[in-house]
């Protein structure tokens, strides 16, 4: 394609992005396939993140940020940090960029700590309005939802890597956080799968099981059916 006709296409799929609202998935379909090339549609697909008011188009624009590569990063871990959105709507666009991060690898090293940020953050997106969704499909609490999406955020820190260990102690220290036994679970599963540590992890997932603080027991259950 010459660059003529590729500025033209970008141009088309700008304009078609921004007057869309919903289910847009065919544009950001064929932005997906311009891979780096439509790092000029980074904004459009980012704006359909928070626009759109149905959830399941999100994960494909999430996707087409994804291939985008590195200069797309800074757009999703703003998606993924949004507690305004996580609060009222749920963790849709926060499991959305997760899996996003995860996929993308190596190549989104720079949302290392944004990850770590949304793994361990206190927002609460269990009365988020597309929490009934939830429910209805997987017979589920909302609360069941939220942890599964910090889950993803575990497994797409460990697609990202960390092969310099940079964050390995904080992970280790919120390892160590018995008093909060979710918080735990989740450094634990980050490192198992991060640092090849299953040992620690099933130390962790049994101390839970074993505990008295019920969060911590469903979460652990919750973790062993994934």
């Amino acid at each position: 394609m010459s660059n003529l006709a590729l500025e033209k296409k970008i141009m088309e799929l700008h304009s078609t992005l921004k007057a869309c609202n919903s289910n847009c998935e065919s544009a950001a379909e064929r932005a997906f396939r311009l891979g780096p090339t439509a790092k000029d549609l980074i904004t459009d697909l980012e704006a359909l993140m928070t626009r759109d008011p149905m959830w399941m188009p999100r994960l494909v624009y999430a996707l087409a940020l994804g291939s985008i590569g590195t200069e797309a990063v800074p757009a999703l871990e703003r998606i993924m940090l949004d507690r305004r959105q996580l609060e009222t709507e749920g963790p849709w666009n926060l499991q959305s960029a997760a899996e996003t991060f995860g996929l993308m690898g190596a190549v989104a090293s720079a949302a290392r700590p944004s990850l770590l940020n949304a793994l361990f953050g206190s927002a609460d997106g269990s009365r988020g309005e597309f929490n009934d969704l939830f429910t209805v499909l997987t017979n589920r609490p909302p609360e069941a939802q939220l942890n599964e999406a910090r889950v993803q955020v575990a497994v797409a820190f460990a697609g990202v890597g960390d092969p310099d260990r940079t964050f390995y102690a904080e992970l280790a220290n919120a390892r160590g956080q018995v008093n909060d036994p979710v918080v735990s679970l989740l450094a634990a599963m980050a490192m198992a799968m991060t640092y090849a540590e299953y040992d620690p992890f099933m130390e962790t997932v049994e101390s839970a099981l074993k505990g008295s603080i019920p969060a911590g027991q469903s979460f652990a259950l919750q973790i062993l059916h994934l």
